[in-house]
């Protein structure tokens, strides 16, 4: 059974606030979900710790043999995901309908 989790961190993803996100992946994936979309809508800044977080969770969910995948990045939170090469492998929709289609496919 395919279960499809959302979730929707805010403001800045970071050294502070990253484990918190981590924390909530990880009971995603406990409680069965094996699609993760993050919709970054109201994520202001993301760094390099923020980037880790999110690289867990997709070999996390990738090693369970689902799926992560990101939406609606602002233009400066797309740049860091572009700039660091992580748009290259990860799957990000400018809609949260359009990564909810993939998720279900």
């Amino acid at each position: 059974m395919t279960a499809i989790c959302i979730l929707c961190p805010e403001g800045r993803i970071d050294g502070a606030s990253g484990p918190a996100l981590d924390g909530e992946i990880a009971k995603s994936i406990a409680s069965g979900a094996d699609r993760l979309l993050l919709d970054m809508t109201a994520v202001d800044y993301i760094s390099s710790a923020g980037l880790r977080v999110v690289l867990h969770a997709a070999r996390q969910i990738k090693s369970l043999g689902g799926q992560l995948v990101l939406c609606s990045l602002n233009d400066q939170t797309k740049d860091v995901f572009d700039i660091s090469g992580f748009s290259r492998f990860l799957d990000i929709f400018h809609s949260r309908d359009e990564a909810v289609s993939r998720l279900s496919a």
